[in-house]
């Protein structure tokens, strides 16, 4: 899994995961409370992946910033906007910041959350003084 650093030097990309079974066995359920493990953290975006035993829940909430939920295994019932949705693996729900919701794993199940952060100003060429814009 991989963090960006501010220091380090940026590029434009980065490999989060090979495959579904890296981000499903980057932690495992327990029974004590909901596991969640950031596995991103970078210019625009910070993915974290939640684990859950069967019956745990996170209950209502909002985010800063829009998500991205997808449900990698297992089933989530995702309540928002008086909806509820049952979401299995590959299901995805995009929410605008702010928004109330809540999850409830209906089995063990692993999510992978997106937060959309704004993205990192794109450093621009300076001019100097008396200098025209070609």
């Amino acid at each position: 899994m991989a963090d960006l650093a501010p220091d380090e030097a940026h590029t434009a990309h980065t490999l989060v995961a090979a495959d579904q079974r890296e981000l499903i066995g980057a932690a495992e359920p327990s029974a004590e409370r909901v596991q969640l493990t950031r596995v991103f953290q970078g210019p625009g975006a910070t993915i974290i992946r939640i684990a859950f035993a069967p019956g745990q829940e996170m209950r209502e909430h909002s985010t800063n910033s829009p998500i991205i939920v997808q449900v990698l295994s297992g089933v989530i019932r995702f309540s928002v906007s008086g909806e509820t949705l049952a979401m299995p693996a590959g299901a995805v729900v995009h929410v605008e910041a702010s928004v109330p919701h809540s999850l409830v794993a209906e089995g063990e199940a692993h999510v992978l959350l997106t937060l959309c952060t704004a993205p990192a100003p794109i450093a621009s060429p300076t001019l100097r003084a008396g200098a025209r814009r070609p």
